[in-house]
């Protein structure tokens, strides 16, 4: 699994770019990921095309989606593990047009270990 740890941003997206993030733990940041205005991520779509990250300890928030005048990105980050399964602290810790509800209830990455 990729892991990003101790960083401001864990995963900058802009440009055109649409990345297919998966399985990746993303722990200790400021923003998990930091989406601009022409990027569409997929950071998980439907129950067979999961996105099971490991998101937790952002202290801003997990995704950042920039919009310009009314652009608004729409971001699909669906089946993924927000660090609680408390739908409301999940919400405070989204910006922008981020689809993340449905989601996972618990860490899918619980067998590996977090530094200390």
């Amino acid at each position: 699994y990729p892991y990003i740890f101790n960083c401001g941003t864990g995963v900058y997206i802009s440009s055109y770019s649409r990345p297919k993030i998966t399985e990746a733990r993303i722990d200790s940041t400021s923003w998990a990921f930091w989406v601009t205005p022409q990027a569409q991520p997929d950071i998980g779509k439907t129950e067979t095309d999961m996105g099971n990250c490991d998101v937790t300890n952002s202290s801003l928030k997990h995704v950042r989606a920039d919009t310009r005048l009314s652009s608004t990105p729409n971001i699909d980050a669906l089946y993924d593990w927000w660090g609680t399964s408390t739908s409301g602290d999940i919400s405070a810790k989204m910006s922008g047009g981020v689809n993340w509800d449905p989601f996972l209830s618990s860490d899918p990455n619980n067998t590996l270990s977090h530094p200390v």
